[in-house]
């Protein structure tokens, strides 16, 4: 059974560093360096000093290339996008060659397919396939070539899970992580991500993991996370977040979710929330439009942007990356909640997914793209009473 090891710290704690350290001294494991920036490849390669880290290549096509690198048993660095395309060739060549995964923060590991509920239904009544008792979506007819074929692949490596009349996917399976010797995850908040859920579900056993002082190693902590008190202190000394008239917007449990702006994208609440936006960088921080960083929902994204913070929307889904480290004020006017197709799943095999520590990850995971990552102090705007609450709430369990 595959070691999966969680170095679950901060943002800044040295992790990536930590990594560098342990395959510099690891001269006869081969690594795999997954993560989410090309950027961070360059590290990577430029980083270690006792092998060659190489990238995949788009000959014929890096996946292709991807195999040729592990067939040669050399060190790989690439990118979670590389890596969710994994096959059993993949899996193969990892587990033959004893392969140790280092994956720089989480993956998607589960998201909607573009089947719809017609495409559901008529792959049902050909009997093409059907859904077994664990939801999943079983491909039945062995010889079927046509329209469904890219569904019956996935079906074939059993990654479609039906939930009611919506079809989601496994980006990547399960036995990708089992074929490793060994992995680390590199990682903050663990406990809150889809990640965790995936790895409970498939019953993978996980220890945790920190970082000593000096950034060069891996410290065993046991079957829970350190609680990091001195990083909670260090945020509430260095955030300073607006308590204002501004925040009337979000005085709802719903307001500023996904569905609300769905619901709102045309009415006069959104364009309140872009003048919001507007006054808090011009009157609130006057900072430069350089020094703004603010975030939405990607489909308003146009709606919102705006004179003075346009060019620093940053995705909110943004992380691992020093990008972003010179800005000073900082906009968040998010509500998360998990997908409730993602929350039926999991509850219909007795695991509970909680809303409230995942939207806090996400939060801390974004201000910390800004200079506060350097010890510089920010200003926040969080209009979203929930969101505002969770993070108040985490500062104050300081000696947890």
């Amino acid at each position: 059974m595959c070691k999966i090891n969680i170095v679950d710290a901060p943002c800044g704690y040295g992790k990536t560093q930590s990594a560098i350290s342990l395959i510099n001294e690891s001269p006869d494991t081969n690594f795999i360096f997954v993560t989410p920036y090309l950027k961070e490849i360059d590290r990577i390669k430029h980083s270690v000093t006792n092998r060659i880290f190489y990238d995949p290549k788009p000959y014929g096509s890096k996946q292709q290339d991807l195999h040729r690198l592990l067939r040669l048993e050399r060190s790989i660095a690439t990118t979670h996008s590389l890596f969710q395309l994994s096959t059993d060739i993949t899996k193969q060549l990892i587990e033959s060659n004893e392969y140790t995964l280092i994956l720089d923060e989480v993956m998607n590991v589960i998201q909607e397919t573009d089947m719809t509920k017609n495409d559901l239904e008529i792959i049902l009544s050909m009997n093409l396939a059907h859904i077994d008792d664990d939801y999943y979506l079983v491909w039945d007819d062995t010889d079927y070539i046509g329209e469904y074929t890219k569904y019956k692949i996935m079906s074939e490596n059993r990654t479609l899970i039906v939930v009611d009349d919506t079809v989601l996917l496994w980006t990547l399976p399960v036995d990708i992580f089992k074929s490793f010797k060994e992995v680390y995850i590199l990682t903050y908040m663990f406990e809150a991500q889809i990640q965790r859920y995936y790895y409970d579900l498939h019953g993978l056993e996980y220890e945790y993991y920190t970082v000593n002082e000096d950034m060069t190693q891996f410290i065993y902590i046991g079957d829970r996370p350190k609680q990091y008190t001195e990083f909670k202190k260090f945020v509430a000394e260095n955030v300073n977040l607006y308590d204002g008239k501004l925040n009337n917007i979000g005085n709802n449990k719903y307001t500023l979710s996904y569905s609300w702006y769905q619901k709102n994208k045309d009415t006069e609440l959104m364009k309140t929330l872009k003048n919001n936006i507007y006054d808090y960088f011009r009157n609130q921080c006057r900072t430069s439009s350089k020094l703004n960083m603010w975030t939405s929902f990607k489909m308003s994204q146009k709606i919102l942007k705006g004179k003075g913070y346009t060019k620093g929307f940053v995705p909110c889904n943004a992380r691992a990356t020093n990008e972003f480290r010179y800005k000073v004020s900082v906009v968040y006017p998010l509500n998360r909640f998990i997908k409730p197709h993602f929350k039926k799943f999991f509850s219909q095999h007795g695991i509970s997914l909680n809303d409230d520590l995942i939207a806090l990850s996400d939060l801390i995971q974004y201000i910390w793209r800004s200079q506060i990552r350097d010890g510089k102090p920010i200003n926040l705007y969080l209009p979203s009473k929930r969101t505002r609450m969770l993070y108040l709430e985490w500062l104050a369990l300081l000696d947890n």
